[in-house]
């Protein structure tokens, strides 16, 4: 036990020596890896469906075959489907493609509306509950990761300090809300309390909400965000891809919509007012936070993926967004070990309150158990409370935009 200081430094240092010799080459940018590897019904967490059926949360993960690399950069990806169809397999192909620059890729279950649809239709609120319930479902995915990592030898071979969140369309909702919002934000009460009624912040799809959720990025396929407004200078990257005339998910702002065929007709339902690419792409700018737009000139849904653009877009953005994640992989290393944040703690050792004094503006705040648990998390906080862990040694992991550092303290 006295020797997991110096031991989390000797390993924080081996993985920056890593992404440096990933950085010199072509991985995460070309398809270097000829075969995959696929494993399949992984379970990650389980919850109730809107209409009261236990369902088991699975997820299928593929990985670069006969890869030396021992963690390597993890992106999940949720499918697409209004949130009443679809299913995981439907990312298989894009999730090879992605496995064979050299990420390991998750395509994760979420829970699907499975009640009246009239009531479906004509309730936002229901439509509110559907996209919270698969929040919550996809960070129990992102922790199963975080948690295989501390108790499983990390056998999936993740970094997960690089964990990207990807989805297309509804999944794609559901990764930029798992990335852009969080307790900071000024939630109003009505989506609050919808919060708090399927398990708060951390969600009840698992147990092991002692991990983080957090995300180091987000690739969002047609998505959108209920407010834009909950976007800050604190939020992660995003590269999207979006139909500019989308009449679905909107590019801009607008109310999505579910189109159904009645007697060879076309019917347009409008659903919840969402903000779309656009319109994420534009606040993400404003706040200086990295965002990649691509645009594509239909009046289709996913063009790039399904429709009449595949063949002159799907590499370009297959590989535009490979390099947007490899950038993200390449600079917050090297970030981090050019940059160092110098703070002060006290009390310590301390009876359960801490106070920290850093010239550098603090970003976030972890308590990490000598298991490698986040124990505890605060956000744009200079002091913490640490009313209700056990005595004993932690570490605390102090955070700016661009640095690190930990250090030893003591609860007594």
């Amino acid at each position: 036990m006295k020797n997991i200081f110096l031991l989390l430094g000797i390993i924080y240092s081996i993985s920056v020596n890593a992404q440096k010799d990933v950085c010199n080459g072509e991985r995460y940018i070309d398809s270097t890896f000829s075969d995959v590897i696929i494993t399949k019904n992984i379970q990650f967490g389980k919850n109730k469906t809107m209409s009261g059926v236990e369902q088991n949360l699975y997820m299928d993960i593929y990985e670069p075959k006969e890869d030396s690399e021992t963690e390597r950069a993890l992106l999940i990806l949720a499918f697409g489907g209004a949130f009443i169809e679809g299913e995981r397999s439907d990312m298989e192909q894009i999730a090879i493609s992605y496995a064979k620059k050299g990420y390991v890729v998750s395509s994760i279950d979420y829970r699907l509306y499975d009640g009246d649809s009239f009531s479906f239709i004509i309730d936002t609120t229901i439509q509110l509950n559907v996209i919270i319930q698969g929040m919550s479902d996809y960070k129990a995915a992102i922790r199963y990761f975080k948690q295989n990592y501390a108790e499983n030898l990390n056998e999936h071979k993740i970094d997960t300090g690089l964990i990207f969140a990807g989805g297309v369309s509804s999944g794609a909702i559901l990764a930029n809300h798992v990335g852009l919002i969080d307790p900071s934000d000024s939630i109003p009460s009505y989506l609050k309390n919808l919060i708090d009624s399927n398990g708060g912040w951390y969600g009840n799809s698992s147990s092991n909400t002692n991990y983080s959720s957090n995300v180091a990025g987000i690739i969002n396929f047609s998505g959108a965000l209920k407010e834009v407004q909950w976007i800050d200078k604190n939020d992660v990257p995003v590269f999207s891809v979006h139909d500019v005339q989308d009449y679905i998910v909107p590019y801009g702002s607008a109310q999505a919509k579910l189109i159904f065929n009645l007697s060879g007709s076309d019917i347009d339902i409008p659903l919840i007012y969402l903000q779309g690419s656009k319109e994420i792409h534009d606040a993400l700018s404003k706040m200086h936070v990295k965002s990649e737009l691509i645009s594509i000139e239909t009046n289709e849904h996913v063009s790039y993926l399904i429709g009449s653009t595949v063949d002159t877009f799907l590499d370009s953005i297959e590989n535009s967004s490979s390099r947007f994640m490899k950038n993200i992989i390449c600079d917050y290393p090297n970030a981090r070990e050019k940059n160092s944040i110098d703070f002060k703690i006290y009390p310590n050792p301390t009876s359960g309150f801490l106070r920290i004094h850093s010239q550098t503006p603090i970003q976030k705040i972890e308590i990490i158990d000598l298991s490698g648990r986040i124990a505890m998390m605060e956000r744009n906080v200079d002091q913490i409370s640490l009313e209700g862990l056990k005595k004993g040694h932690y570490i605390i992991k102090v955070t700016s935009s661009k640095a690190f550092a930990l250090e030893k303290i003591i609860l007594k």
